[in-house]
Order: C-alpha cells, then structure tokens, then sequence
C-alpha cells in the first residue's frame, strides 16, 4: 500500500511543477486521482473499506494506473469481497506483466481461491444439511397425521348405556318411594278394608318395579363401565389391525353385552 501510495505522489508532484509553471492553476484528472488515492489510504487505515473501495475506484477512473488496482484488491480482501478481490489481482496482474511482487500475488490469487472454494464447499454442506433436516422434520409430521388419522375414536356407546342404567337406578329410588307409602297408608287405620287391600297391591306392583329397575340399572351401569375399559385398553390393538364391534342385547335377567373383530 505505501508503494502505491508513493507512486501516486510522484505523479502529483510532477504535475502540480508543470503546473507552477502555467498561467491558470486548474486541477488536472492525476491530481484528483493523486487526493481521492490519498483519501482511499487514510480510510483504510482506519478500518472504513467501502469508503476506501469508492475512492479507489473513483481515483481509477482518473487515471488508471495499474497501481491502484493492487491497492483496490487489498481494500477488497479486507473487506471479506473474496470475489472481487481475485478479479482485481488479476486485472493488476494482466495490466502490469512485469510486476515485481508478481509471484506473491499469484500465491495471494491461490490463496484467495482456496479460501472461496472452500467456503462454497461448507455452503453446500450447510445447505445439504439443512435440506435433510427439513426432511426428516417432514417425515415426522406425516407419520404423525398418519398415526393420528388411524387413532380410533372412543365409542359413546359406554356413555349411553351407562346413562340409562343411571336412569333406571333413579327410577327405582322413584317407585320404591311410591311403594313405601301405598304401603304406609295401606296399612293407616283410617284406610277401609278395600282400599287396603288395593293400595298394598299398588304398593307391591311399584316394589316390582322398583327393583326391576335397580337390578336393571344396576346392570347397565356395570356393562357400560366395563365396555368403557374394554373400549380403552383395545384402542392400541385397533390401530395396528382391525376394528372392533360391540352388540348388547337384553334377556330375561340379565344383559348381553359382545365385543369381537371381524
């Protein structure tokens, strides 16, 4: 960089004395080239690269010496424009083929090459891994509506059936009520002899009925407790193969209540 830098400032100094000589004292394209170069050093000494890379290459356009192209390089490559900087150490080197650094900026060219493939070959990596992993999360999202669309659903049946037994308990508590009382005023000494004897036939008809429904409630209660843990414990089983079917049917005494696959 103090090479170039120098190199510029004889350029300057030999213009601004052919200058002194000359009636008007306008500014020539070198001498701005010479200012804007000067700038472009101070900047990046000061770390400031894109402002540095601007009045390089606005310098350039002044007066192209190859000579800045080596200082523009440089402002590239410290400003991580890998890119760039091979293609202005190049350019230097296709302008300036007698060069005397001209072997360790080739090495520098290599170096920069290595470093950009290098950089383009953990990109692809990077990308590689990023797309496997968005496959595999995929995947995972699709077994998972899998396994939840194949998920049986948990049957109301259980819930019916063992509202209704509730229901059928309730009706019991109702007419056993009812029994009790025909029976109390059956058995009142007020009651005539006939009514007495209808009311404790009232009062046994509503006992029947009260304990056909608790024993029938009672029932249904029971069956659909049971097929409510049949219903659970089978779901695993389900999903893996086959569907269940339930039928309950009623009989003299007692409830039928079958589970099986087909």
């Amino acid at each position: 960089m103090m090479g170039a830098l120098a190199l510029v400032s004889v350029t300057s100094t030999s213009v601004a004395s052919a200058q002194g000589k000359a009636a008007a004292p306008a500014q020539t394209p070198q001498a701005r080239a010479a200012e804007l170069f000067n700038k472009g050093a101070e900047a990046y000494r000061r770390g400031d690269f894109p402002q540095a890379i601007a009045l390089l290459l606005e310098a350039r356009s002044l007066d192209p010496q190859p000579v800045l192209l080596y200082n523009l390089g440089r402002a590239y490559e410290d400003s991580g424009d890998v890119d760039a900087a091979i293609a202005t150490f190049t350019k230097y080197l296709e302008e300036d083929p007698k060069a005397g650094d001209r072997g360790a900026i080739e090495q520098r060219v290599e170096r920069l090459k290595r470093q950009r493939d290098e950089r383009i070959a953990l990109e692809k990596q990077r990308d590689a891994e990023r797309s496997r992993a968005d496959a595999e999360k995929a995947d995972r999202e699709r077994q998972q509506r899998e396994a939840a669309a194949m998920r049986p659903r948990r049957s109301i049946g259980p819930y019916i059936v063992g509202g209704v037994g509730v229901a059928g308990i309730a009706t019991g508590v109702v007419f056993g009520l009812m029994s009790g009382s025909k029976h109390d005023s059956a058995s009142s000494p007020s009651t005539s002899q006939q009514d007495a004897i209808e009311q404790q036939d009232t009062a046994k008809s509503f006992a029947t009925i009260s304990t056909i429904s608790f024993i029938a409630g009672g029932v249904l209660v029971a069956a659909g407790v049971t097929w409510w843990v049949i219903d659970r414990n089978g779901s695993a089983k389900q999903t893996t193969g086959g569907s269940q079917t339930f039928r309950v049917g009623v009989a003299p005494g007692f409830l039928i209540l079958e589970r099986g696959f087909p």
